[in-house]
């Protein structure tokens, strides 16, 4: 498998995020993606840096993923310090994507992708000789496409409005002749079509992977995109790396063949990823859950379930996310399917994350002792949860 294969299929997962955040068809990560690498013809890149573009462009807001809600979606202007909040996306994305093995550049670019030619940018104030030609690039294309629709503080530009602030742009945000060539190039060209073909250019040229190879730099890159999840949710740092593990060893003890186990480990590292689409203030709240709180946390399955769809190479991940708050008697969610009905990687996960759950601090409650750990069990796990994958949950306890 190509190492361009692995990499795009985890970044339109997260792309799906980001999109989730911003509206379900907004696609903006994807139409920045397009347009920059389109737009990198025009000064002869290497494959090398044009695929190193095409992963900054969909990755570059990555960091919006840990943003409060109450800033993404604020209609009014914003006031100082949530201005600073929302400048930290770019190096809250540089910190994130810097931890994939072989994307250093692909994280230089998502953290200068708001810097300006005359250095009035964020967060380094670069300027003039610092501001690569690819961080224009990946700056130019993520204003226009950012004008283009709408948002929750203002509606979508005319292109001719656009073409006017880019304009006003020359000097300061970019460097003159990059706004001429980039205006010259969005209305001579047809950059799906265009973007189509370079993708396939830079897709072939990408490095072949073995199976070990390939497995391997899935894992790594599923473990990094998880840490998002803590970033986001802080009590949940460590909770996917203890799902993953607790889940491995219930496998291994039911005689669960490599693939299963694979699979079910990187459905346990991002099984919460649909958190990331989710107001954090429900997740940490301390009183009862009202109705349409418990609406919207039941949801982030189904979120998970359409992000990790785009892994294709792991076909069975987004099945297992959809169905890993299912109960045996039926009561879970969403689809109040019950016992054997439920997938077995699913009901594991079910086992796992409860018991990690009831092992660690919540915003509602302290985390339970081994004893109470065991009476909870005994008392509510049995009665949701395969009653065979308990009994293997109290063997390994004793072990």
């Amino acid at each position: 498998m190509k190492r361009f294969d692995i990499l795009s299929q985890l970044i339109k997962c997260l792309s799906r995020i980001l999109d989730e955040i911003e509206g379900h068809t907004s696609s903006h990560a994807q139409g920045v993606a397009n347009s920059s690498i389109s737009f990198a013809d025009e000064f002869g890149f290497t494959l090398k840096t044009q695929r190193s573009l095409y992963y900054a462009a969909l990755l570059h807001d990555i960091g919006e993923t840990t943003l409060p809600h109450s800033i993404l979606y604020k209609n009014g202007p914003l006031l100082p310090a949530e201005r600073k909040k929302i400048e930290s996306h770019s190096v809250v994305g540089y910190k994130i994507v810097k931890n994939i093995p072989s994307m250093t550049e692909v994280a230089g670019l998502i953290r200068h992708h708001h810097e300006s030619w005359d250095g009035t940018g964020y967060p380094d104030q670069l300027m003039m000789g610092e501001f690569t030609r690819a961080k224009q690039i990946l700056a130019i294309c993520d204003l226009n496409d950012t004008l283009s629709r709408e948002r929750p503080y203002r509606p979508k530009r005319t292109n001719e409005e656009i073409e006017n602030i880019l304009n006003e742009s020359k000097g300061t945000r970019f460097q003159p002749d990059m706004v001429e060539k980039f205006i010259k190039f969005k209305n001579n060209t047809n950059i799906k079509k265009n973007s189509l073909k370079k993708i396939n250019e830079i897709k072939d040229s990408g490095q072949e992977l073995s199976d070990f190879e390939s497995q391997a730099y899935l894992l790594a890159i599923s473990v990094v995109f998880s840490n998002l999840i803590g970033e986001k949710i802080p009590f949940l740092a460590t909770h996917p790396s203890k799902v993953a593990l607790l889940s491995v060893k219930l496998g291994e003890a039911i005689g669960m063949n490599k693939n299963e186990l694979f699979e079910m480990k990187i459905a346990a590292f991002l099984g919460d990823i649909g958190i990331l689409a989710q107001d954090e203030k429900i997740y940490m709240k301390k009183d009862k859950l009202s109705p349409e709180d418990i609406e919207t946390i039941n949801n982030h399955t189904l979120i998970g379930e359409r992000a990790t769809s785009e892994i294709t190479s792991l076909p069975n991940v987004s099945k297992i996310i959809r169905n890993y708050h299912e109960s045996w008697d039926g009561s879970g969610y969403p689809d109040g399917i019950k016992g054997s009905k439920i997938p077995l990687a699913s009901r594991i996960l079910r086992v796992a994350d409860t018991y990690v759950a009831l092992q660690h601090d919540r915003p509602y409650r302290k985390g339970k002792q081994r004893t109470e750990i065991t009476e909870s069990i005994n008392t509510y796990l049995k009665n949701i949860a395969d009653p065979s994958l308990v009994n293997t949950l109290m063997e390994i306890m004793k072990n």
